[in-house]
């Protein structure tokens, strides 16, 4: 627990979240689960906090967890309402909707219901995943559909992919989920999509400024004196640095120098319809399909052996185990350079929300 709490402060310094700037504000969580982040959030003081979660299960996990903890600081409301479902007039100084939005099949619509909670003046923190962070999941997920026995209960092709997967799972620096569980929601569960930072952006800037990301990768050198009315433009600096670093999400290992908003803008339209083709191949496993999904992942290899030879080679890697489409389950599961590739597949924002002055 005390691993987890310093995990969560870091999270929240990336967003621009100091504990003190909690303490004494209001705070609602949607689809808080087990409660364990809640429980942080609790130990820092807020002065209300309301947890809106459906399942009975994970309502009885939070009571149990808070029980145990009886020096969290404060008293909490649990809501057993969806996000769908819950109304509320009253507005928020934090509101946090985490892994959440990405499995609804209309985020934006909801991400507008969750934003019209959030106080002027208050912060709204969202997760997101896209293209190019998806890209080595979305190819684990296409080995998967290769190895998954239809004939098989689902538990037994989940122990047999956890098999599989695990190896590669057990490289990963700071995971704290058990195998099964990644495996049951990355490879077998069929809620699997994006919900990326533009679209969160494009959704919400007209009421809301961007506060901080994790990773963090914003930087502004403009000095403080010019940022005033139309100068400000704290949203459109924060896309124009997105498209320089996206390549930065496709393998969390490293940091690469910018490249051009072209540049990256091609290598996502790549792994866009590389994923989009998976996702068809899901239901549709024609040859035709593998065919353009191995074209593209070749375009993506390229792409990236301009800046990264290691993160090419383990996409090269991929690209042998799949071209003769009868996937070798030892060798995908020892392999060392895709083994070890993972993008930062799961991003925070924080934003603001404006006041009339902004």
């Amino acid at each position: 627990m005390e691993a987890h709490f310093q995990r969560r402060k870091s999270l929240y310094r990336h967003l621009g979240i100091l504990p003190n700037f909690v303490r004494g504000r209001s705070v609602l969580e949607l689809g808080p689960g087990s409660g364990h982040n809640s429980i942080f959030t609790a130990s820092l003081g807020p002065s209300c906090l309301v947890l809106v979660e459906p399942h009975p299960k994970a309502i009885l996990d939070i009571k149990n967890l808070f029980a145990n903890f009886p020096d969290s600081g404060m008293e909490f409301e649990i809501v057993p309402s969806t996000l769908e479902e819950y109304e509320s007039d009253r507005r928020f100084d934090f509101v946090f909707c985490e892994a959440l939005l990405c499995g609804l099949p209309t985020p934006n619509k909801f991400l507008r219901k969750v934003a019209e909670l959030v106080d002027v003046g208050g912060i709204l923190v969202v997760t997101s995943m896209d293209d190019v962070s998806l890209f080595p999941d979305s190819l684990r997920r296409l080995f998967a559909q290769f190895l998954i026995d239809p004939d098989l209960a689902e538990e037994e092709n989940l122990n047999w992919l956890t098999e599989v997967f695990e190896p590669q799972l057990s490289r990963l620096n700071g995971m704290t989920r058990s195998a099964e569980a990644w495996v049951l929601d990355n490879m077998i569960n069929p809620a699997w999509d994006k919900h990326t930072l533009m679209e969160i952006i494009q959704t919400l800037s007209e009421e809301f400024v961007v506060f901080g990301t994790s990773p963090h990768f914003l930087a502004d050198w403009r000095w403080y004196k010019h940022l005033y009315g139309d100068n400000r433009q704290v949203n459109q600096r924060f896309v124009e640095q997105y498209w320089q670093n996206v390549h930065n999400f496709l393998d969390y290992r490293y940091v690469y120098p910018v490249r051009s908003r072209a540049d990256n803008e091609r290598l996502y339209q790549y792994c866009d319809r590389c994923r989009r083709l998976i996702r068809t191949f899901e239901t549709d496993q024609r040859q035709l399909v593998l065919s353009e999904i191995l074209e593209l992942i070749n375009k993506i290899y390229k792409e990236v052996m301009s800046f990264s030879a290691e993160t090419a080679e383990a996409i090269r890697e991929a690209y042998s185990l799949l071209e003769n489409s009868k996937i070798d389950s030892k060798k995908l599961s020892a392999s060392t350079s895709f083994g070890a590739l993972f993008g930062r597949g799961l991003q925070y924002i924080s934003l603001e929300r404006k006041n009339g002055e902004d």
